[in-house]
């Protein structure tokens, strides 16, 4: 007998409510039309407390589509709400595809266990580490059938406390970290690099297209903030421009 069940999903919150509706608001706002009404109001116009609508708008505030001005109130930022692929909101790449795009995939190829680059090498000595022997690896996200990201990461093989299965199934950096390393990833550093057109145009599968793509330098940390890897990413010229918020007031 086989069983068929529907997925259990998990229960909206009253303060994802409350955020999923002002956002909705703060699409439909235009300049000099955009202070929201008082705390106090919008829980009456949601039929919800003071305290879940204060939650929510925190929220927002911390994402840069709502600015709080002491004694004055909220005022909704359309500009901000319209922007897409915001890195500084999802600096993890799968995240990121998975939030704007129907479809996203990372595969992870051409493992190899290898000397470490001249430039791993470097950023690891900044922080007091020998490293000899890397698995040296390529990330591809892709979305919709197009790669917008590959990266060429290495990680001391030290650092790899388990050998490396089911690679299909990891989403992204941490789900990397919490099945093959022995401390979660927390955060990563980014500087901007240069690379060669064909460079590339080789990376993303452009083809014949020899374009100039933005690439950058990425370092990994753990939880104990140890640099536990490196690698370069290229971005997709045609199909991926990444945007960034700078809130100016806080």
């Amino acid at each position: 007998m086989s069983f068929q069940f529907e997925k259990v999903g998990r229960s909206i919150t009253l303060i994802e409510k409350a955020y999923s509706a002002l956002l909705k608001v703060i699409g439909e706002t235009s300049p000099n039309h955009n202070k929201l009404p008082s705390e106090e109001d919008i829980a009456c116009m949601l039929g919800v407390s003071r305290t879940t609508i204060r939650e929510a708008l925190n929220q927002l505030v911390s994402e840069g589509l709502i600015s709080k001005v002491p004694g004055k109130g909220y005022y909704a930022h359309r500009s901000v709400h319209d922007l897409k692929n915001r890195i500084d909101l999802y600096p993890d790449f799968y995240k990121l595809l998975t939030c704007y795009y129907r479809e996203a995939v990372l595969t992870i190829a051409n493992i190899e266990k290898r000397s470490a680059s001249p430039k791993t090498e470097i950023e690891f000595k900044k922080n007091d580490i020998k490293i000899r022997e890397v698995y040296a690896m390529r990330w591809i996200y892709s979305a919709n059938g197009t790669r917008m990201f590959v990266g060429d990461l290495e990680f001391p093989v030290e650092y790899i406390v388990k050998p490396f299965r089911d690679l299909n199934h990891i989403k992204g950096l941490s789900d990397f970290s919490d099945q093959y390393m022995r401390f979660p990833i927390t955060h990563c550093t980014m500087t901007l690099d240069i690379c060669t057109c064909v460079e590339s145009s080789q990376a993303l599968g452009l083809g014949d297209q020899i374009k100039p793509a933005l690439c950058w330098f990425e370092s990994i940390y753990n939880l104990n903030d140890e640099i536990i890897g490196c690698g370069r990413y290229f971005i997709n010229p045609d199909s991926m421009k990444l945007s960034i918020n700078a809130a100016i007031l806080k």
